[in-house]
């Protein structure tokens, strides 16, 4: 299951899988998956539900200016309002900056309080990929924040 969800999350940050067809981006697709696999481990349709909305409200907004962690340089866009307001938040520093953009996961300790370690666990994940590997870190990180994602929908089940 946390294999399923590492690579559905793995899915959501990249949509080159996505038939040129399919409208939208490919969180629109991977969301509800999330979701009839939390409602399947949890037998609970609410659930299921909720863990899919958090999902959906934490990867909606962009993070592209702080997923390299300050390891290259700036992306040519201009930074969104929400980016320049994280980026003032933080002080201009990348770790923060993406803790606190992860911090929109939050929601989902509602279902499992322990998952209020998510955005640290996330901001970790993203770490490991950069020392990991300087080749594909973000496909590492993203795996991995995927696994937890699932691991979180184990913790809920368990409540």
């Amino acid at each position: 299951m946390m294999l399923s969800l590492a690579i559905l999350n793995r899915m959501r940050g990249d949509d080159r899988w996505m038939p040129s067809w399919l409208p939208g981006r490919a969180l629109y697709y991977v969301a509800p998956m999330v979701g009839i696999i939390a409602w399947l481990v949890t037998s609970s349709l609410l659930t299921g539900a909720y863990i899919a909305a958090c999902y959906l409200l934490w990867g909606l907004p962009p993070w592209g200016h702080w997923i390299d962690l300050g390891r290259k340089p700036a992306l040519e866009r201009e930074p969104s309002e929400f980016e320049r307001a994280i980026n003032a938040a933080s002080g201009g520093d990348d770790h923060v900056a993406l803790f606190i953009r992860h911090c929109l996961a939050l929601p989902v300790a509602i279902v499992w309080w322990p998952a209020v370690i998510a955005p640290l666990l996330f901001l970790g994940a993203y770490e490991a990929g950069w020392r990991i590997t300087k080749t594909y870190p973000i496909v590492v990180a993203e795996l991995i924040v995927g696994a937890i994602w699932g691991f979180i929908i184990i913790g809920a089940a368990w409540l």
